[in-house]
């Protein structure tokens, strides 16, 4: 069905521009779909931001989806959380298989092409998970609407909370808490 639509979208709408998000295991379904569809966007129609919040995607199977997206994508971010309860209990569930939203002791997933933020010092939610903060934290609904808006990058020029760290594994970025 989201293949479908997004077709749909992408040869019928008339965009020229399109923005997707996808949160949870919705980002599974999302990279598949973009993989497919890769060969079918017609000239002039511009995959503007692919968003991909808290994935609960296997982190070795996100890595090789995410970097074929990369080519037809103006820009591609991953938000992850080193907080996020529900992708602990996932990563559990599937037998200890670590979540590419998840941001481990040795630092997030870092690929090429995609520019990862680390969103732990802002990720809470009403029930206490740290999984649906995308929705609901006011700095980083502002980071997706300049992300979506203005397409500005990397993540550190579009908010002054967000901090670009060096790391073994390449750059990433970091929200700060703001008090």
């Amino acid at each position: 069905m989201l293949a479908e639509f997004l077709d749909m979208v992408i040869q019928k709408s008339g965009a020229k521009s399109i923005s997707l998000v996808a949160h949870s295991m919705g980002n599974e379904l999302l990279l598949r779909v973009l993989e497919r569809l890769r060969p079918k966007i017609p000239p002039g129609v511009v995959i503007s931001q692919v968003i991909l919040a808290a994935p609960d995607v296997d982190r070795d199977k996100f890595n090789i989806i995410a970097r074929e997206i990369t080519d037809f994508a103006k820009g591609v971010t991953l938000y992850a959380a080193s907080n996020d309860r529900a992708l602990g209990y996932s990563q559990r569930f599937w037998g200890g298989v670590p979540r590419a939203g998840d941001v481990p002791k040795d630092g997030p997933l870092i690929i090429p092409g995609v520019d990862t933020i680390d969103v732990t010092a802002v990720s809470t939610d009403a029930l206490g998970l740290n999984h649906s903060g995308y929705a609901e934290n006011p700095a980083l609904l502002d980071d997706v609407k300049a992300l979506v808006e203005f397409g500005v990058r990397p993540p550190d020029k579009r908010l002054k909370s967000i901090l670009a760290v060096e790391s073994p594994g390449g750059m990433y970025w970091r929200f700060q808490a703001t008090n």
